[in-house]
């Protein structure tokens, strides 16, 4: 399957409210860091032929094109894995907020047999919030570089300011 087709089904997943996880995150973000290599390919190769003053080109007419076509591609992106990480962060908060509960009522229990339980839903829920934990941080990274690509395939230049976005990671 093409970068365009896993990117195409992903985006009709979109329509459902879907946000992918685990693996079919992980697999989605490679397809986004593709398109994000593509746009420093472009940019790269584009500024050598500005440099050379070849400007009115057809080859460098179509590396504007190109540039232009990934840097839509990607600011969608961009608001796609931004509502990705709001979904995240409330999972986070979810699994954070089962796990102190199962916490403090296993410290009430008498029985061995419902401490028994006790443990094995910690455990599961452990489990689920270490999983988004690494599904939220992935999709931060990811956001952070599409931010830099996008700024510098705007500007020219990094400024740092894409960082700023650490108000997303509250838990």
């Amino acid at each position: 399957m093409s970068l365009d087709d896993k990117l195409d089904k992903l985006k009709l997943k979109r329509h459902l409210g879907h946000v992918p996880r685990g693996a079919e995150l992980r697999s989605a973000l490679d397809c986004v860091l593709q398109l994000v290599g593509q746009l420093e390919s472009v940019i790269s190769r584009l500024s050598y032929v500005e440099e050379d003053d070849i400007v009115e080109c057809s080859y460098a007419e179509k590396l504007r094109l190109e540039k232009r076509r990934l840097q839509m591609e990607l600011a969608f992106w961009l608001q796609e894995l931004i509502r990705y990480l709001v979904y995240l962060n409330k999972e986070v908060l979810r699994c954070k907020c089962n796990l102190e509960r199962i916490r403090a009522d296993a410290e009430k229990i008498k029985l061995e047999q419902v401490r028994d339980r006790y443990s094995r839903a910690e455990r599961k829920q452990e489990t689920q919030y270490r999983l988004a934990v690494q599904d939220r941080d992935a999709v931060y990274i990811v956001l952070k570089k599409i931010k830099v690509v996008l700024e510098v395939s705007e500007t020219g230049q990094f400024s740092g300011a894409s960082f700023g976005m650490q108000s997303f990671l509250t838990t």
